[in-house]
Protein backbone atom coordinates (compact mmCIF):
# COMPACT_ATOMS: atom_id res chain seq x y z
CA UNK A 1 0.00 0.00 0.00
CA UNK A 2 1.17 3.54 -0.69
CA UNK A 3 0.27 6.59 1.36
CA UNK A 4 1.07 10.29 1.24
CA UNK A 5 0.30 12.92 3.88
CA UNK A 6 1.06 16.63 3.62
CA UNK A 7 0.40 18.82 6.65
CA UNK A 8 0.87 22.53 7.33
CA UNK A 9 1.21 22.87 11.06
CA UNK A 10 1.00 25.96 13.31
CA UNK A 11 4.31 26.84 14.95
CA UNK A 12 3.04 25.80 18.38
CA UNK A 13 4.29 23.26 20.90
CA UNK A 14 0.88 21.54 21.06
CA UNK A 15 1.03 20.83 17.32
CA UNK A 16 3.80 18.26 17.81
CA UNK A 17 1.54 15.72 19.53
CA UNK A 18 -1.26 16.29 17.02
CA UNK A 19 1.12 15.70 14.12
CA UNK A 20 2.50 12.51 15.67
CA UNK A 21 -1.04 11.21 16.23
CA UNK A 22 -2.17 11.93 12.66
CA UNK A 23 0.83 10.13 11.17
CA UNK A 24 0.49 7.23 13.62
CA UNK A 25 -3.18 6.65 12.76
CA UNK A 26 -2.39 6.63 9.04
CA UNK A 27 0.50 4.19 9.48
CA UNK A 28 -1.62 1.93 11.70
CA UNK A 29 -4.36 1.85 9.03
CA UNK A 30 -1.69 0.80 6.50
CA UNK A 31 -0.64 -2.13 8.69
CA UNK A 32 2.66 -0.80 10.06
CA UNK A 33 3.70 -2.65 13.21
CA UNK A 34 3.48 -0.92 16.61
CA UNK A 35 7.28 -1.05 17.10
CA UNK A 36 7.98 0.63 13.74
CA UNK A 37 5.26 3.23 14.39
CA UNK A 38 6.78 3.99 17.78
CA UNK A 39 10.23 4.57 16.21
CA UNK A 40 8.77 6.77 13.47
CA UNK A 41 6.62 8.66 15.99
CA UNK A 42 9.53 9.44 18.27
CA UNK A 43 11.76 10.54 15.38
CA UNK A 44 8.89 12.71 14.08
CA UNK A 45 8.36 14.21 17.53
CA UNK A 46 12.03 15.17 17.73
CA UNK A 47 12.04 16.69 14.23
CA UNK A 48 8.85 18.69 14.88
CA UNK A 49 10.09 19.83 18.29
CA UNK A 50 13.29 21.10 16.65
CA UNK A 51 11.21 23.02 14.10
CA UNK A 52 9.11 24.67 16.81
CA UNK A 53 12.02 25.31 19.18
CA UNK A 54 14.64 26.55 16.73
CA UNK A 55 12.55 28.46 14.23
CA UNK A 56 12.56 32.21 14.68
CA UNK A 57 9.39 32.73 12.71
CA UNK A 58 5.68 32.27 13.37
CA UNK A 59 5.10 30.79 9.91
CA UNK A 60 3.74 27.27 9.76
CA UNK A 61 6.00 24.29 9.31
CA UNK A 62 5.32 21.43 6.93
CA UNK A 63 5.31 17.69 7.51
CA UNK A 64 5.27 15.32 4.56
CA UNK A 65 5.04 11.60 5.26
CA UNK A 66 4.91 8.86 2.66
CA UNK A 67 4.71 5.11 2.75
CA UNK A 68 6.03 3.49 -0.40
CA UNK A 69 8.03 0.43 -1.36
CA UNK A 70 8.23 -0.80 2.26
CA UNK A 71 9.73 2.50 3.46
CA UNK A 72 8.33 5.34 5.50
CA UNK A 73 9.78 8.65 4.35
CA UNK A 74 9.23 11.78 6.45
CA UNK A 75 10.25 15.39 5.92
CA UNK A 76 9.78 18.24 8.39
CA UNK A 77 10.43 21.68 6.90
CA UNK A 78 10.47 25.01 8.72
CA UNK A 79 11.14 28.54 7.55
CA UNK A 80 13.28 29.87 10.37
CA UNK A 81 16.98 30.16 11.07
CA UNK A 82 17.15 26.54 12.24
CA UNK A 83 19.89 25.17 14.43
CA UNK A 84 23.62 24.93 13.93
CA UNK A 85 24.52 21.54 12.50
CA UNK A 86 27.33 19.82 14.40
CA UNK A 87 30.28 18.41 12.46
CA UNK A 88 29.67 15.07 14.17
CA UNK A 89 26.75 13.56 16.00
CA UNK A 90 26.96 14.99 19.52
CA UNK A 91 27.37 12.73 22.51
CA UNK A 92 24.62 13.73 24.90
CA UNK A 93 23.95 12.05 28.25
CA UNK A 94 20.72 10.05 28.21
CA UNK A 95 19.38 12.02 31.18
CA UNK A 96 20.04 15.42 29.54
CA UNK A 97 17.05 17.76 29.23
CA UNK A 98 17.74 18.56 25.59
CA UNK A 99 20.07 17.96 22.70
CA UNK A 100 19.15 14.31 22.13
CA UNK A 101 16.86 14.81 19.14
CA UNK A 102 19.36 14.16 16.38
CA UNK A 103 20.88 11.26 18.27
CA UNK A 104 17.43 9.66 18.63
CA UNK A 105 16.54 10.21 14.98
CA UNK A 106 19.76 8.49 13.87
CA UNK A 107 19.20 5.61 16.31
CA UNK A 108 15.54 4.99 15.39
CA UNK A 109 15.62 5.34 11.61
CA UNK A 110 17.70 4.05 8.71
CA UNK A 111 18.59 7.36 7.06
CA UNK A 112 18.69 10.95 8.34
CA UNK A 113 19.52 13.97 6.20
CA UNK A 114 19.40 17.62 7.19
CA UNK A 115 19.14 20.26 4.48
CA UNK A 116 19.55 23.96 5.18
CA UNK A 117 17.67 26.17 2.74
CA UNK A 118 19.52 29.30 1.75
CA UNK A 119 18.09 31.99 4.03
CA UNK A 120 14.77 30.28 4.64
CA UNK A 121 14.73 27.34 7.00
CA UNK A 122 15.70 23.72 6.93
CA UNK A 123 14.35 20.26 6.20
CA UNK A 124 14.89 17.18 8.33
CA UNK A 125 14.46 14.08 6.16
CA UNK A 126 14.38 10.59 7.63
CA UNK A 127 13.48 7.14 6.39
CA UNK A 128 12.56 3.89 8.11
CA UNK A 129 12.73 0.54 6.35
CA UNK A 130 9.50 -1.38 7.00
CA UNK A 131 10.52 -4.83 5.73
CA UNK A 132 8.95 -7.21 8.24
CA UNK A 133 7.03 -4.35 9.89
CA UNK A 134 3.96 -4.44 7.63
CA UNK A 135 1.05 -6.67 8.55
CA UNK A 136 -1.28 -5.86 5.69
Amino acid sequence: MELGIALSIPMEKASVTLTRNVVDVALRRCGVSPDARQDIGLALTEACTNAVRHSDTKREYQVDAALRHNRCVVEVTDHGAGFVMPDALPSVPLDAEGGRGLMLMYALTDLVEIHRHRGDGMTVHFEKNLDGALTG
